[in-house]
């Protein structure tokens, strides 16, 4: 999934949506993954229209490109690390 999505608040509520992008979607607890990731997700800024709500850009997060490189490098260790590695 390549869309962009974006995180709208308001008085601390969070907009969610399910995979089909159908929302408000209300988180639960013990909500558990599904065969394709997760059931709720952040919205894509077309569905958040849509809705018929709106919006404006506030900031962006300039680093993604970076986040993907590091990422890349991250190098995951092949067993769990146990105290005595520390």
């Amino acid at each position: 999934m390549d869309s962009q999505f974006i995180h709208l608040e308001h008085d601390g509520k969070l907009l969610l949506v399910d995979l089909d992008g159908n929302g408000p979607a209300i988180p639960k607890m013990g909500r558990s993954l599904s065969e394709n990731g997760f059931k709720i997700r952040l919205p894509t800024p077309e569905e958040v229209s849509s809705m018929g709500i709106s919006w404006k850009l506030r900031r962006t997060n300039k680093n993604q490109e970076k986040l993907s490189k590091n990422k890349e490098q991250l190098r995951i260790p092949e067993r769990k690390l146990s105290r005595g590695d520390v």
